[in-house]
């Protein structure tokens, strides 16, 4: 799993795509992107938690 924070200005899917390759090193993008859920959490402090399907992806996935 990975996660991370929404930059001012960006939408869902590019912030899931800035975050793999900030986190996994993997080169993905938009179009390949599909948002399958939303869930609210307050475990910790409040948050919403994404799912998300990867269709294809570059690179090899490691963790950084």
């Amino acid at each position: 799993m990975f996660g991370g924070k929404m930059k001012r200005g960006e939408n869902i899917e590019q912030c899931i795509v800035r975050e793999l390759l900030e986190e996994l090193s993997i080169i993905v993008r938009t179009e390949n992107v599909t948002v399958s859920n939303l869930a609210y959490t307050t475990v910790g402090a409040p948050m919403i938690q994404i799912g998300a399907l990867i269709n294809d992806y570059e690179g090899q996935p490691r963790i950084m």
